[in-house]
């Protein structure tokens, strides 16, 4: 059988690991919070051990009470780990609320009253039972839909590590008796090791999570063009793919809509770059707002914009485009001390009518923004005038 004194170094060496790698992965250059509140749990229940462990070294009223009330917070941190990527975030007076008491109890046992050793450890397991149960509760209630599969994982194991507190507080306060010491000897060994089992799987959970998270930061990022904050390329072709689709099954009507910035290679030239992607800024905002919601806008170039519009016919995408081009010409902003302004041409295509592809859909936006472009700019030309003049 293993030694208890054995069993209690490999967690607290175990504890000290994790911790470390918590702390390491939360300081590489996505910040990890959660990571890093874990890691604190981690560490101040293992340095609450060691302070209970020290009553030869200090007073042992003093030692009691300093490490359990060490113990009795670990928790409480671990459980703002938990909640971080989730929509509940840990209350600090709920959390006051929770561990004045307990370290109250703590206090009271090991100062002034009568000296029970049953409650240093009763007061601080309450504590673990109602935090992990709680915080087990409100994630299963309050899945993230990105991170759903690892945060219920994360529940999973802040369930696990309640039952085997509680488990271990029957046991202790003989509600389980156990009147065979080896049968004890073996609870306790067993106890430990589940212990041991889910610190390991709490942070391996959280670290799931994480990398979960940051896929879908990175596939948001890859989907986005970083100066307007638009969709980009990618993400509208994705996009059409689905509308192509939907278009084939229910016969609704799409269109693409490019859309490119008057004379925008001169605002560089005369007010340099800085001035051009402020331009750009301010008309993907006018954009944005002056288009339909179920409409997807993106940056498809340098000064080039694509509108995905659906459910649209050709009337209601003339007028769609009018307004989107009367919106860009009414704005006026400063750069500089210099007030600057702009027009933009279009081209409109229609699915199926001028094509029944991206490339073909594309294609044809792309002549006629071009011959908006001869016509004088600031305009729109589509199927209503694609062959006039």
């Amino acid at each position: 059988m293993i030694p208890d004194q054995t069993l209690n170094i490999v967690i607290l060496l175990m504890n000290v690991l994790l911790g470390g790698l918590c702390f390491g992965v939360a300081r590489g250059e996505r910040p990890a919070p959660a990571l890093r509140y874990w890691g604190w749990g981690l560490l101040v229940y293992t340095l609450g051990i060691l302070v209970v462990l020290s009553s030869g070294l200090l007073p042992p009223s003093l030692a009691y009470f300093c490490g359990n009330a060490l113990i009795t917070l670990a928790p409480i941190i671990a459980v703002r780990a938990l909640f971080w990527h989730s929509a509940t975030r840990l209350n600090p007076l709920w959390a006051l609320v929770v561990v004045l008491p307990a370290i109250g109890v703590l206090a009271w046992n090991n100062f002034f009253g009568e000296f029970r050793p049953l409650l240093n450890f009763v007061a601080p397991t309450l504590v673990a039972i109602f935090a992990f149960v709680f915080a087990a509760l409100r994630l299963l209630i309050h899945l993230p839909p990105d991170v759903r599969a690892t945060v219920r994982l994360v529940a999973i194991v802040s369930l696990i590590a309640a039952a085997l507190w509680s488990v271990r507080l029957l046991f202790l306060t003989q509600l389980i008796p156990l009147n065979d010491p080896n049968h004890a000897t073996v609870v306790t060994v067993a106890l430990a090791i589940g212990h041991l089992l889910v610190t390991v799987a709490g942070t391996f959970a959280l670290l799931a999570v994480e990398v979960r998270s940051m896929e879908q930061q990175l596939r948001s990022q890859a989907r986005r063009d970083a100066l307007t904050g638009l969709p980009n390329r990618w993400a509208v072709e994705e996009r059409f793919a689905q509308e192509l689709a939907r278009a084939a099954r229910q016969h609704i009507p799409f269109g693409l809509l490019l859309l490119d910035i008057d004379h925008f290679k001169r605002i560089n030239d005369v007010h340099g770059h800085l001035a051009g992607d402020a331009m750009l800024r301010c008309i993907a905002a006018a954009l944005a707002a002056s288009k339909r919601s179920e409409d997807l806008l993106a940056r498809v170039g340098g000064e080039e914009f694509l509108l995905l519009f659906v459910g649209a016919d050709t009337i209601a995408a003339q007028a769609l485009g009018s307004r989107l081009t009367e919106a860009v010409e009414a704005i006026r902003f400063e750069f500089e001390a210099q007030q600057l302004s702009t027009t933009i041409s279009g081209g409109l295509a229609l699915y199926p009518d001028d094509g029944a592809n991206w490339q073909a859909l594309y294609a044809t936006a792309d002549v006629r923004l071009y011959r908006a472009k001869h016509r004088g700019r600031n305009q729109i030309c589509g199927p209503w005038n694609a062959e006039a003049g």
